[in-house]
């Protein structure tokens, strides 16, 4: 019986994509149309995504948006991303990485896609919590982003270091 199990394994295709891995290729993503449909075929050919790996998905058919030529195929790709990415903080509201991922997308979504409703409830947390992150890529990531693009308040530039 153990023999067989072990098969069973060893024969499973293993689509868990890394999160580091996924990590840094999200962010290559956001620069390269080639990166993000690479990723978009490993995340999507996942059938039990994680809350987590949901996000990423999502995020990411919001960056190939970005590089749509039509705009009606923009606009598809943003509204499911953001779908996909909502269903992830929906099920997973306290997951830091799911509130990062969309902090930025709204902070520089075009109003009239009218996504920026938790800008500043998003903002608050990533404040609140970037510090007591125990994952330092994702921490340095936050941290990054906050104090480059983060549009801070000099009171939240002071609270994160």
């Amino acid at each position: 019986m153990l023999y067989l199990f072990s098969c069973l394994i060893l024969l499973t295709p293993k689509f868990d994509k890394d999160l580091l891995t996924m990590r840094a290729e999200y962010y290559q993503a956001i620069n390269s149309e080639e990166i993000a449909v690479k990723l978009d075929k490993e995340l999507g050919a996942i059938s039990n995504k994680t809350f987590l790996q949901m996000g990423y998905f999502g995020a990411n058919k919001m960056i190939l948006a970005k590089f749509a030529f039509w705009p009606n195929t923009k606009y598809a790709l943003f509204v499911e991303g953001k779908a996909i990415l909502e269903e992830a903080i929906k099920n997973d509201p306290k997951n830091i990485e799911l509130i990062f991922l969309r902090y930025p997308v709204q902070l520089n979504a075009p109003s009239i896609l009218d996504y920026n409703q938790n800008v500043a409830s998003d903002k608050k947390t990533l404040v609140n919590e970037v510090k007591s992150i125990k994952d330092k890529d994702l921490k340095s990531r936050i941290l990054v982003f906050l104090l480059s693009d983060g549009k801070l308040t000099e009171a939240e530039r002071k609270a994160i270091q």
